[in-house]
């Protein structure tokens, strides 16, 4: 059932702007719905990006600049205002957003220079969030060099000068060996249990304890309030012993790859549609991205604390921009 109407008709009345008087009623009913999923499925990495900064926890403010009436082509209005806070102080920055997996990105003179001049105009930063793969960059644009005519960023120095972690907090974590799910079944059937290696066939079972394990022993229910998502995140292997009638199996967190913070929403967004390329981030957006029983960077911290998560890092850029300098 739709209860806020105004979440729906707002974006569609948008989408009418462009068609004259009657020409409404001689629109298609299922054409036009096809066309609106298409257009919305190329808007998917901008409302991805919206829906991972405002996740992390750190933005005030996260708008979309995209209802130009009219521009001389002077001016380029970039996707979002956002309005990010750091040490302490709000930091209003426009960003453009780019999907490209190639490792270079290219810009025309004229492309860069008219968001520029609207970034000058409003005196504010201009930085470009870059998905490529499933991971995000989001760096300052002076970092493109100019070759010939165009310009030019690899994504080398972009993730070198990343400010994901520095202005939205998204950290890179790793997992702990120990970090796990842990089941505990006692097989139900009367069979020979000496044997080293069960037969072939099939068996009934009753889990007689599950829970989750750090390298600090077993955690209890308040250690573990959130890390469900944490393990889902990560958890890529599984084990299987047995001791006569109880069986073990365990389901065993990646211990030797990063993960980036924001990796834990994705998680439970997959999760939830089963796949990546069906999330639609916008209606996510809508109806209230997942949140946390507690704060996320205070789950975080309780990880770090029962030995499910190993390493925190917090990446800096090689160079800090100047409108960090002053809170560096």
């Amino acid at each position: 059932m739709i209860k806020k109407l105004t979440d729906y008709a707002f974006p569609m009345l948008r989408d009418f702007y462009s068609v004259a008087g009657d020409d409404v009623n001689n629109l298609d009913p299922t054409d036009l719905m096809e066309k609106i999923k298409r257009v919305h499925k190329g808007l998917s990495a901008e409302h991805e990006f919206a829906a991972i900064a405002a996740w992390l926890g750190k933005c005030s403010l996260l708008t979309q600049l995209d209802d130009v009436l009219h521009s001389s082509g002077a001016y380029g209005v970039p996707d979002f205002l956002v309005v990010a806070n750091h040490e302490g102080r709000e930091i209003p920055l426009l960003v453009e957003v780019k999907s490209y997996d190639d490792d270079k990105l290219t810009w025309s003179a004229s492309y860069l220079e008219s968001l520029k001049a609207f970034a000058s105009l409003l005196n504010l930063p201009l930085l470009l969030a870059w998905k490529r793969g499933r991971l995000w960059v989001l760096v300052e644009v002076s970092h493109f060099a100019k070759k010939v005519t165009a310009y030019h960023l690899t994504f080398e120095d972009a993730l070198k000068n990343s400010l994901m972690g520095t202005l939205f907090g998204n950290v890179w974590i790793q997992f702990t060996e120990e970090f796990r799910l842990e089941l505990s079944m006692r097989i139900q059937d009367d069979i020979d249990f000496t044997v080293e290696v069960l037969p072939e066939g099939a068996y009934t079972f009753l889990i007689e304890d599950a829970g989750l394990w750090g390298n600090k022993g077993r955690l209890n229910a308040d250690q573990s309030k959130d890390l469900w998502w944490f393990l889902v995140t990560a958890a890529s292997e599984t084990s299987f012993d047995r001791v006569h009638d109880v069986a073990t199996h365990r389901f065993l967190a990646e211990s030797n790859s990063m993960f980036n913070l924001s990796d834990v929403l994705l998680a439970r967004l997959f999760w939830a549609s089963g796949d990546e390329e069906t999330i639609d981030w916008l209606a996510e957006i809508r109806k209230g991205l997942p949140g946390l029983a507690s704060d996320l960077h205070a789950t975080l911290r309780r990880a770090l604390d029962v030995g499910a998560v190993r390493y925190v890092f917090h990446q800096v850029p090689q160079e800090f921009p100047e409108f960090l300098k002053q809170t560096k």
